[in-house]
């Protein structure tokens, strides 16, 4: 399919889904460049966006309708686990698997975790990892700063793990992700230095 015939295809599997919000009163020919600019409009159409999610086949829409759900009002709403679901299917490429880990660090809670922690625990997904990691830095149980710590052995994920641990004051963490401050990558020593000079801060604090 060249581009031409995928724009086609994208704007004939939008159609739909517009003329939903059309009925609410929402009235675009792009849902995807539009509702960031209307966050009012956003917040109506979302339960559309979330209906669509899983009957939408082409690929280019999928991951359009997967960032526009990447909204903090999303939070304990059951997409998460259809977005999880995604997350797993073979049929989901390294690209979308990246866009749903970028949502669900937005969205991402404690009844997700089970889910979270099974897909950054399998090394076969890579980098793709690297947003569900982040997302587990909103994670209260314990057991996400545990499987954090065990990340900060992972190289792919590891400057994702020390910002999420920065994230949970996780000052158990500290001596771990110090022994990444001489990185050599560069973010990653800027993010270990500042999270090691806080959770210093934080133990002091405590004294």
């Amino acid at each position: 399919m060249d581009h031409s015939d995928f724009a086609r295809e994208y704007k004939k599997e939008e159609l739909p889904i517009r003329k939903e919000l059309e009925a609410l009163g929402i009235f675009t020919d792009d849902i995807y460049s539009y509702l960031p600019r209307h966050k009012g409009d956003w917040r109506k159409a979302t339960p559309v966006l979330v209906k669509y999610l899983t009957e939408v086949n082409n690929r280019g829409l999928q991951e359009a309708l997967v960032r526009l759900l990447c909204v903090p009002w999303l939070r304990k709403d059951p997409v998460g686990k259809t977005l999880m679901e995604m997350a797993f299917a073979p049929s989901t490429d390294f690209y979308l698997k990246w866009a749903i880990g970028n949502t669900i660090e937005v969205i991402a809670e404690d009844s997700l975790f089970d889910e979270i922690a099974r897909f950054v625990s399998d090394k076969t997904f890579g980098t793709s990892r690297q947003m569900f990691v982040l997302g587990l830095g909103r994670i209260k149980k314990p057991e996400a700063i545990h499987l954090l710590i065990s990340l900060l052995d992972q190289e792919e994920v590891n400057g994702h793990a020390i910002s999420a641990l920065n994230k949970l004051k996780a000052v158990e963490s500290i001596e771990k992700v110090r022994l990444l401050v001489n990185d050599p990558r560069a973010w990653v020593r800027t993010e270990a230095k500042k999270t090691v000079a806080k959770f210093e801060k934080l133990i002091s604090e405590k004294k």
